[in-house]
């Protein structure tokens, strides 16, 4: 959800920023780079080029975004929500960073006829937004126990799996560029890895020992595994194990690895158990949406929103494309 209305400094300079004002909404004026930026952020997450789609439309699109953005921002200030200046302060020096440090950053803002204040301002709004969220509408949007459990037992097609291994793994990883006596010596590391487990040894022990993959920390454990989630020759080998049983030493692109199925289980619904989490967390930003959007259109309905560019006007103006006409089937026969 931040994310949405995150305002990237690098892309707002990249664009040649110009301070012309585009529309103002209960007077907060919204600068036409604002609405350029939007624009080319709206494209990029649709995988668009210009040209490809109609430009009234995406400017209605940006518009409406910007709009949504400072109504948000407003009614941040309206609940008491405020930004320190030092938080403003420490976004930006952390987009300085990130372009090149204070040089590359006043020589940036110079080429782009922006302030550091402009800019400022932005990323107060940001903040305000981001902190709006947190303590005015996330708080509302939490589901209970209960509204979790409903959603599962009225969607169980969304939890189905297929056959499922549970598994711990032991890597001896391939360093990069490896020559042949690298991979002998990498191979004879998790030979002797296997050895140790013929022996008795338990798998958590000689994982944590010996893995170079990040799953030593938990003994070697990966999870859960469905038939597609492993390379094509480690899949076979795997899933012909049964519970309990270790793998002999397998060789991939990585490395040499050892497998232990600690269960199995066949294809069928995951526990309320195994998705509460997740499924709380998608309730949780599905409703956080619903309640964004009815405070933006409740505020909008009351807002002052004034076009001051013609192209704005004219876009905000347009009517709406009309839906396709569905073709009568069997030539209009019946």
């Amino acid at each position: 959800m931040k994310k949405v209305f995150a305002v990237s400094l690098f892309v707002l300079l990249a664009l040649g920023a110009q301070a012309q004002t585009a529309l103002k909404v209960n007077g907060q004026e919204i600068s036409k780079a604002q609405v350029s930026l939007a624009k080319n952020a709206l494209m990029a997450r649709m995988g668009l080029q210009p040209g490809m789609v109609d430009e009234g439309a995406l400017t209605k699109a940006a518009v409406d975004q910007l709009v949504a953005m400072e109504l948000l921002a407003q009614a941040a200030r309206e609940a008491k929500i405020a930004v320190d200046t030092a938080q403003v302060k420490a976004s930006l020096e952390q987009e300085k960073a990130q372009m090149g440090g204070q040089q590359a950053f006043e020589a940036a803002l110079k080429s782009a006829g922006l302030t550091e204040a402009e800019l400022a301002r932005l990323q107060e709004q940001r903040l305000l937004i981001q902190q709006y969220i947190e303590k005015e509408v996330s708080p509302k949007a939490k589901p209970s126990a209960a509204d979790v459990e409903k959603y599962y037992k009225d969607h169980p097609d969304e939890f189905k799996h297929e056959e499922q291994v549970k598994l711990y793994m032991i890597l001896a990883m391939l360093p990069q560029g490896a020559d042949d006596k690298a991979k002998a010596e990498t191979k004879a590391k998790a030979e002797a890895a296997a050895k140790r487990l013929a022996a008795g040894e338990d798998f958590a022990k000689v994982a944590a020992e010996v893995s170079d993959d990040p799953s030593k920390a938990r003994g070697g454990e990966v999870g859960w595994v469905r038939k597609g989630m492993l390379l094509p020759e480690l899949e076979g080998p795997v899933f012909a194990l049964q519970a309990g049983g270790i793998s002999k030493v397998l060789e991939s692109k990585y490395g040499y690895h050892i497998f232990r199925v600690a269960e199995r289980r066949p294809a069928g619904l995951y526990t309320l158990e195994e998705v509460k989490d997740n499924l709380a967390q998608m309730l949780s930003q599905r409703k956080s949406s619903e309640l964004l959007q009815q405070a933006v259109e409740a505020r909008k309905a009351k807002a002052k929103i004034e076009p001051v560019d013609p192209e704005i006007k004219a876009a905000l103006q347009a009517a709406p494309p009309a839906p396709p006409q569905e073709k009568p089937k069997d030539g209009g026969k019946h």
